[in-house]
């Protein structure tokens, strides 16, 4: 489904519904400017699953800006590329606004090796020099809409100290995820024309993650999607399909980067 632009609602809170989470939950495509490096732009208002006390985050391959808003207080934190599920509370009053960066780019972007933050939620301040001055408007905006617009603002003129991606990084990222994790990760590099050693090195640069992680982190959400989405699936031909060895490996895969098994996914779709 099509992303809603930030700039098309600049008047107001309103935003095209997607299918994703909830209601509550909008994504919106970014601006020509800041299309090789963002996935999205999204928000989350009271109600939605994103903004629930308690919920579950599964692993994505990617690095979120984050900035939660409770009413009182606006914190903003990176959530690094994650190797396991996050459950995370807060305060049911709070709404979120977010950004979410393609795989291979969050390096650049946060002027940090990507697998400083893996697994973590840091505070923005400690990442970026003059952040308060960057993150004023996106703390005084008087709405969800307007908050959007001021991180768009913020990235913008953070390109302009943003070195030139790796292209192999993303070319492999796109290869992982396009395959659904199920490829030959030791012939990736080659096939890209770089070595192992040298692709394994720029993705704990540039991901966070090796290129074996993210493909478990690919393999994993396109179970998930099958188990959400389609009718009860017999669990070995899932496997099979997906590139699983077995289904104890798909059984042991998805309870270690997500905390729940097979059979409590297709419990709680």
């Amino acid at each position: 489904m099509t992303r809603t632009n930030i700039n098309e609602h600049a008047g107001s809170d309103r935003a095209a519904p997607r299918n994703v989470e909830s209601a509550g939950y909008r994504e919106y495509a970014p601006c020509g400017a800041l299309r090789p490096y963002v996935e999205c732009f999204w928000s989350a208002v009271p109600g939605s699953a994103v903004s629930a006390r308690v919920r579950r985050v599964l692993p994505d391959g990617c690095v979120d800006i984050i900035a939660e808003c409770d009413g009182t207080a606006t914190d903003i934190s990176v959530v690094g590329t994650m190797t396991r599920a996050l459950v995370v509370e807060s305060s049911p009053r709070a709404h979120f606004i977010g950004v979410r960066f393609r795989p291979g780019v969050a390096g650049a972007i946060l002027g940090v090796p990507a697998c400083e933050v893996t697994d973590a939620s840091v505070p923005l301040a400690e990442l970026w020099r003059e952040t308060e001055s960057m993150t004023d408007g996106i703390v005084m905006a008087p709405s969800v809409a307007r908050r959007l617009r001021e991180l768009e603002r913020m990235l913008v003129r953070r390109l302009r100290e943003v070195p030139v991606l790796t292209p192999a990084v993303q070319a492999a990222a796109r290869t992982i995820f396009h395959a659904n994790g199920n490829l030959s990760v030791a012939a990736l590099g080659p096939t890209l024309g770089v070595t192992r050693q040298h692709l394994a090195r720029t993705f704990a640069r540039d991901v966070g993650i090796s290129p074996k992680m993210l493909a478990r982190v690919a393999r994993m959400r396109a179970a998930v999607d099958r188990v959400r989405h389609g009718a009860a699936p017999a669990w070995s031909r899932l496997a099979l399909d997906l590139g699983y060895y077995d289904q104890s490996h798909l059984v042991h895969d998805l309870k270690e980067l997500t905390g729940l098994t097979p059979g409590e996914w297709a419990a709680v779709r």
